[in-house]
Protein backbone atom coordinates (compact mmCIF):
# COMPACT_ATOMS: atom_id res chain seq x y z
CA UNK A 1 0.00 0.00 0.00
CA UNK A 2 1.47 3.44 -1.40
CA UNK A 3 1.33 6.49 1.47
CA UNK A 4 2.12 9.53 -0.44
CA UNK A 5 5.40 8.34 -2.25
CA UNK A 6 6.47 5.66 0.20
CA UNK A 7 5.39 2.52 0.85
CA UNK A 8 4.61 1.35 4.07
CA UNK A 9 6.86 -0.38 5.72
CA UNK A 10 10.15 1.72 4.25
CA UNK A 11 11.90 3.40 5.89
CA UNK A 12 12.83 7.21 5.61
CA UNK A 13 16.39 6.63 4.64
CA UNK A 14 15.52 4.00 2.43
CA UNK A 15 13.06 5.96 0.48
CA UNK A 16 15.65 8.84 0.81
CA UNK A 17 17.95 6.79 -0.75
CA UNK A 18 16.13 5.64 -2.98
CA UNK A 19 14.87 9.24 -4.34
CA UNK A 20 18.72 10.07 -4.40
CA UNK A 21 19.69 7.11 -6.97
CA UNK A 22 16.83 7.94 -9.17
CA UNK A 23 17.71 11.43 -9.74
CA UNK A 24 21.29 10.61 -10.19
CA UNK A 25 20.01 8.12 -12.45
CA UNK A 26 17.93 11.17 -14.50
CA UNK A 27 20.51 13.45 -14.51
CA UNK A 28 22.91 10.14 -16.66
CA UNK A 29 20.02 9.98 -18.77
CA UNK A 30 19.69 13.53 -19.43
CA UNK A 31 23.66 13.85 -19.86
CA UNK A 32 23.20 11.22 -22.16
CA UNK A 33 20.73 12.60 -24.28
CA UNK A 34 22.59 15.70 -24.54
CA UNK A 35 25.63 14.19 -25.94
CA UNK A 36 23.60 12.23 -27.99
CA UNK A 37 22.55 15.21 -29.56
CA UNK A 38 25.54 17.09 -29.92
CA UNK A 39 26.66 13.96 -32.01
CA UNK A 40 23.99 13.86 -34.37
CA UNK A 41 23.84 17.50 -34.61
CA UNK A 42 27.78 17.21 -35.55
CA UNK A 43 27.31 14.83 -37.93
CA UNK A 44 24.04 15.59 -40.03
CA UNK A 45 25.50 17.14 -42.17
CA UNK A 46 27.41 13.92 -43.18
CA UNK A 47 24.42 12.03 -43.26
CA UNK A 48 22.48 14.39 -45.21
CA UNK A 49 25.16 14.10 -47.76
CA UNK A 50 25.17 10.31 -47.69
CA UNK A 51 21.66 10.46 -48.36
CA UNK A 52 21.70 12.38 -51.39
CA UNK A 53 24.26 10.51 -52.91
CA UNK A 54 22.08 7.08 -52.33
CA UNK A 55 18.46 9.02 -53.76
CA UNK A 56 20.66 9.93 -56.70
CA UNK A 57 22.40 6.94 -57.31
CA UNK A 58 18.93 4.78 -57.03
CA UNK A 59 17.80 7.49 -60.19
Amino acid sequence: MFYGYAMLGETPELFKETEEWAKAELEKIERTEKAREQVIESIQHLIDDKREKLICSRE
